[in-house]
């Protein structure tokens, strides 16, 4: 490993992680969906069509505790903001671009207006990937 690898490692931010998985999420179900570009695109953020069985995502509140679930009230803020963010994109780029510069754009969208996208490693992989790493 040269001494260049760690350091493109750190370099490497949280939200950068969260985009790369966003967008390879949002390409995988724009692929072969028979909704509109941003809106499929917003449904696999939202892990709403065609889930991963490796992420789970969820938009949180900016200030919100991560591990707490969204209150009724809290649910229904964030449908209205993902669904402006939407028809606001929609209506802005047409025809709309690739799968990966629609999430970004719509998690850039969502942010300023106070959520962001959670993703997080499902819990079966997890376990599958401990009980692999032990068996080496």
């Amino acid at each position: 490993m040269t001494e260049q690898a760690p350091a493109r490692a750190r370099a490497c931010t949280d939200g950068a992680r969260v985009a790369a998985v966003a967008a390879g999420l949002a390409a995988l179900v724009a692929a072969c969906s028979p909704l509109p570009p941003y809106e499929s695109t917003a449904a696999a953020l939202a892990g709403r069509h065609a889930p991963s069985a490796r992420f789970a995502t969820e938009w949180k509140p900016v200030s919100r505790d991560l591990s707490a679930p969204l209150s009724a009230d809290e649910s229904v803020r964030g449908d209205f903001w993902l669904r402006s963010c939407v028809s606001e994109l929609t209506a802005r780029f047409t025809p709309a671009p690739e799968g990966a510069v629609r999430a970004l754009q719509i998690a850039e969208c969502m942010e300023a207006r106070g959520w962001h996208l959670v993703v997080r490693e499902s819990a079966g992989l997890s376990r599958a990937a401990a009980a692999d790493a032990s068996r080496r």
